[in-house]
């Protein structure tokens, strides 16, 4: 499993801390929290952030069911892997008969999709909403595919041709996304009103390709983000090409929107080789600040790519190439920028991948991943691979090699101070618990964590065979 198909949320289990250092060994907490039901698929179990509750499948593909907290919930065809909200509030996809069934904290919601769709929360979780394809029908025909559907906290929202992913404000008061029409005209939809229509590009450009047969596809190539202040930053397609808007004005504008990244990639299209470009997925914006951050690329034969923020170059970098992995990294307050580069060649032979933050290089490496900014923005953590066949990636701070080594890594955690980083690594297929340069022990899977919960203290809840623990650390 390499560093890009591992998802970036902290997964985890353990029963027993097996290999910690001696300046460790005596603060070191392990406390059993469940034994799971002797049905539960082990691979399937997900808990809460504070280890409170736990939900797993039970059953096999035609008869299968959720377990929560031991007592098991109705039988269905088949249900998906369960899910918690940030609220603690559990969600499951599940097939009866020819109905898709949202079970979304104890309320059962029929819905019209055809297909298990995609969930998304609010930062406290008190809010969520779903979308995904419509199933239509019509007598003596097949099911076709529909338009999507978006469902928030429950409610059907409206149908739309394709949709980017809703995105909630953050205070979960508000929430967005982007649409497509039949018409090819894309709008603006802000807590479920359409506050704006773009229209049609009047200069030549890169088209909106459907990618996914059934189910949206626009959020490979776009996305709408809140500011701290409720106002919306947002790639647009408009009259002017792929357009960057903040709060209903236009910021940059470009030909081509080179789509995806990470583990979906669209290639770019052809006769735009020279045109100027942005990678659409690579928009981000900072936590606490106006401020918003993407690669872009201006027009001429073999112009580099670089990142921008606001708009302007972030500093004196570029690279024949845009690093699809993962998007620039913004501070909550929007004044230090970190992400990844390669500066080889754009066959991508002898790769020299660097990691610049604030205008400062680190590096070479054949790989980077999981670049992470303190809250301040005054240090960085991120793992980097030297290309060899076994144990290939270490973590490093503030552009210093701490001393252990993996085969695959997680994204690093900072403490609220930045005192402190901690992370999940796996070596010779064992998940490895680590902080501050130091091992704390070794399991089957983490569920969660790390997490800093209180000062001096880190946690994860990790899985080993049919128990969950929870693994307390003192990270004095």
């Amino acid at each position: 499993m390499n560093a890009f198909s591992r998802t970036l949320i902290w997964l985890g289990p353990l029963l027993f801390v097996s290999c910690w250092t001696d300046a460790l060994a005596n603060d070191v907490r392990n406390d059993e929290l469940a034994t799971l039901p002797s049905n539960c698929v082990e691979k399937t179990v997900a808990v809460t952030e504070d280890g409170k509750h736990y939900a797993c499948v039970a059953g096999s593909r035609g008869s299968q069911k959720i377990v929560s907290d031991g007592v098991e919930g109705p039988t269905f065809q088949g249900v998906s892997l369960p899910r918690f909200s940030p609220a603690g509030q559990l969600f499951y996809w599940a097939l009866d008969g020819q109905k898709i069934i949202l079970s979304a904290g104890g309320q059962n919601i029929v819905t019209s999709l055809s297909a298990e769709g995609r969930l998304v929360f609010s930062k406290d979780g008190a809010r969520w909403a779903a979308f995904g394809a419509e199933r239509t029908q019509q007598s003596g025909e097949a099911i076709k595919r529909g338009t999507n559907v978006v469902y928030v906290d429950g409610a059907e929202i409206g149908k739309y041709a394709d949709l980017s992913v809703p995105q909630f404000s953050q205070d979960g008061k508000h929430f967005a996304f982007l649409t497509l029409d039949n018409g090819g005209k894309m709008g603006l939809v802000i807590d479920g009103v359409q506050t704006a229509t773009y229209e049609a590009p009047k200069v030549k450009v890169s088209m909106y390709v459907n990618v996914f047969v059934n189910g949206p596809s626009l959020f490979l190539y776009t996305k709408v983000l809140f500011f701290i202040n409720g106002r919306v930053v947002a790639l647009v397609l408009d009259e002017n090409g792929w357009t960057v808007i903040e709060n209903g004005k236009p910021v940059a504008s470009y030909l081509q929107d080179v789509a995806g990244g990470g583990g979906y990639q669209v290639m770019a299209f052809r006769g735009f080789e020279d045109a100027s470009s942005i990678q659409g997925r690579s928009l981000v914006s900072a936590d606490a600040a106006p401020v918003s951050a993407w690669w872009e690329k201006a027009a001429g034969k073999s112009a580099p790519w670089h990142v921008v923020v606001d708009g302007k170059p972030a500093d004196s970098f570029s690279s024949p190439l845009f690093w699809a992995a993962e998007p620039p990294v913004l501070s909550r307050d929007g004044k230090h920028v970190a992400y990844s580069t390669s500066f080889s060649g754009a066959d991508g032979k002898n790769p020299e991948v660097y990691a610049i933050v604030d205008g400062t290089k680190f590096g070479p490496y054949t790989n980077v991943w999981g670049i992470r900014l303190s809250d301040d923005g005054k240090h960085v953590a991120y793992a980097a691979s030297d290309g060899s066949d076994k144990d290939a990636w270490a973590y490093y701070l503030d552009g210093k090699q701490l001393p252990l080594r993996y085969s695959s890594v997680y994204r690093p955690v900072f403490s609220t101070d930045a005192a402190h980083v901690s992370w999940v690594a796996t070596r010779e297929n064992s998940e490895v618990l680590g902080i501050d340069g130091q091992e704390v022990g070794t399991t089957e899977q983490v569920l969660v964590g790390p997490v800093f919960h209180e000062a001096g203290v880190v946690y994860w809840i990790s899985r080993e065979g049919k128990i969950l623990v929870k693994i307390t650390a003192a990270t004095k």
